[in-house]
């Protein structure tokens, strides 16, 4: 499944959760996304809701860039983001630790 739906099925899940609502509440932020050239940005909320937009956004926190099977494997459990980080395969910019709240939140939300 491409990444979009796979991300896309998790922000609707964890939309659904009370507890990983508050665990991202406060500050407002987006993630961008680009995985293979295709640009999505998903954007967290002050009260902890997701939503997830086709394109790019103007000033993203932080941005994750990645191939296809690689963010694939980070969303489905597969693959761990931080070595993937390590060894060059996702690489960041922004805001590291936004994303990295945002995997821990992922992580509760596909269980």
């Amino acid at each position: 499944m491409p990444t979009y739906e796979v991300l896309d099925d998790i922000v609707k899940r964890a939309n659904q959760s009370e507890k990983l609502r508050e665990q991202l509440k406060g500050d407002s932020r987006v993630v961008q996304f680009d995985v293979d050239g295709g640009k999505f940005a998903l954007q967290i909320r002050e009260d902890g809701s997701m939503r997830l937009e086709r394109g790019s956004s103007e000033s993203p926190t932080v941005t994750l860039t990645a191939s296809g099977d690689v963010m694939d494997g980070i969303l489905a459990g597969k693959m761990n983001g931080v070595q993937a980080f390590i060894t060059g395969k996702l690489k960041l910019s922004g805001n590291i630790m936004a994303a990295q709240k945002l995997v821990s939140a992922l992580e509760k939300a596909r269980q």
